[in-house]
């Protein structure tokens, strides 16, 4: 099997599994900001924002996932993985919600350790591959 088949399978089997966790979020997201936009117009339209952005997380600790099988790290910690998704996702967290770099680092580092915990929680009926170690252990 080549490199890239191998990288192929691994990056379907993650983006199977990242529709199953984005769809119940997009679910709850959809359902609760109608709700808390007639109690609090403003945390209704906040609420929308955090679930877009906790999306946006889960897809990049996806990408970081994969990026890390591909490369063969089979030592990463969860650490490690919240920080790279953090880092990517600051400039996001500071655009939507409009916050200074260091209040928007604060958020996006908690929103990064949630999503990367989610994937880490998933059996690995959800996410199966071979190769895979599930996000926040080690091998």
């Amino acid at each position: 099997m080549s490199f890239i088949s191998v990288l192929e399978t691994v990056g379907k089997d993650f983006e199977n599994g990242l529709v199953l966790v984005l769809g119940d979020v997009n679910k709850v997201a959809t359902a609760e900001t109608p709700v808390l936009t007639s109690i609090n117009p403003a945390a209704g339209a906040i609420a929308g924002q955090i679930a877009a952005l906790t999306s946006q997380a889960l897809g990049i600790a996806t990408q970081t996932e994969q990026k890390i099988q591909a490369l063969g790290k089979t030592k990463t910690t969860t650490a490690e993985r919240v920080a790279e998704v953090a880092m990517i996702l600051v400039p996001a967290v500071a655009q939507v919600l409009g916050l200074a770099s260091a209040q928007a680092a604060g958020i996006a580092n908690q929103i990064a350790t949630s999503a990367v915990n989610i994937l880490g929680a998933l059996p690995s009926s959800v996410l199966s591959t071979t190769t895979a170690t599930p996000a926040g252990t080690t091998a």
